[in-house]
């Protein structure tokens, strides 16, 4: 296209290319146009993964993996078990002793395992002390083993187990209160 700067016997100029990522808008007559962005994102021409989301740019465009997944933009990965993808270009891995599902995207997804307590998503997953117990993965504290009642003793309560009450034989271990002479 051309265009013609004055009145007159002028020649006709030619309307110049634009810049990549720019397109000119209405060259001809007396209008030389002007260079006006291209929006990628809009007209389909961006390059960024399924799992990633799209921002125009003057003259190009930006790629950034959604939450739940990580890499460069063209490329997202869905974030693994026992880590955290906030979107972007990282992952970052849960507290230790903690486990999150695959694609969580915030460190409050880290939930601590089993025979730990306390709240991943602060970064403390402590194990749990003699006499406590915690069966399930969850943020919550360690929970003190039941007593057993008289005659039984509780074994096995630490870590993710409650342990059982067993019964305690008295005359074997010599506990009783019989007299010599019982049977």
């Amino acid at each position: 296209n051309t265009y013609k700067t004055s009145r007159g016997n002028s020649a006709c100029a030619a309307c110049g290319p634009c810049s990549t990522g720019y397109y000119r808008s209405s060259c001809g007559g007396s209008n030389s146009g002007s260079c006006l962005d291209v929006n990628e994102c809009s007209a389909g021409t961006d390059n960024c993964h399924a799992s990633a989301s799209c921002s125009n740019t003057a003259g190009s465009f930006s790629c950034r993996c959604n939450a739940g997944y990580y890499g460069s933009g063209t490329s997202c990965t869905q974030c693994q078990a026992s880590y955290y993808c906030a979107g972007g270009t990282t992952r970052t891995a849960c507290p230790v002793n903690s486990y999150s599902v695959v694609g969580s995207d915030a460190q409050a997804d880290c939930q601590c395992n089993a025979g730990f307590g306390g709240n991943a998503a602060t970064g403390t997953c402590s194990a749990c002390a003699s006499g406590t117990y915690k069966a399930n993965r969850a943020n919550s504290a360690c929970t003190t083993c039941d007593a057993c009642p008289s005659g039984f003793v509780r074994t096995g309560c630490v870590g993710s187990s409650s342990g059982a009450c067993l019964n305690v034989n008295e005359c074997s271990s010599g506990s009783h209160d019989c007299s010599s002479n019982a049977q």
